[in-house]
């Protein structure tokens, strides 16, 4: 789902782009992924690597989404400055396997580039994810040392 000529976008029709990509997280699959990165996007989570293109991201997220039984992004709010998108959202994950199914929220922001003309327009170029995903890594650890402990 490109985003072509952000800057004339209306309001509702970005809010309905962001809520399109945090639908296609919230999947659990990588399977609608390509309808926002290209093989040239840049893309860095929280205090992991930067990594490139759509092959990459692919195979950054399919290990991480094996981890959870859910996930929701709701926006908080957002602005766009020319090619450039701003996001505040929170995000409610749940850890696959665990017994309590414990809601965890988390605040995020997000800057997205978009790329402007040319064969990748409307793409991502670049998405820079801020966030502190360590409450849900250490209840994965919690949840596979109790599978382990039974």
């Amino acid at each position: 789902m490109p985003l072509t000529n952000l800057s004339t976008r209306s309001r509702q029709e970005v809010h309905d782009w962001i809520a399109q990509f945090q639908k296609a997280g919230d999947s659990l699959t990588t399977t609608d992924l390509d309808k926002f990165y290209y093989s040239g996007s840049k893309f860095c989570y929280a205090n992991f690597e930067q990594i490139y293109g759509l092959e990459a991201i692919s195979d950054f997220f399919d290990p991480i989404f094996k981890l959870l039984a859910s996930m929701h992004h709701e926006i908080v709010s957002f602005d766009v400055v020319q090619n450039t998108i701003y996001l505040e959202a929170t995000i409610v994950y749940v850890v696959s396997g665990d017994p309590d199914e414990k809601k965890i929220k988390i605040p995020a922001a997000a800057v997205f580039d978009i790329v402007e003309g040319g064969e990748s327009d409307g793409m991502i170029d670049r998405v820079s994810i801020y966030l502190d995903p360590s409450e849900v890594f250490s209840r994965v650890s919690m949840v596979a040392e109790k599978k382990q402990a039974v």
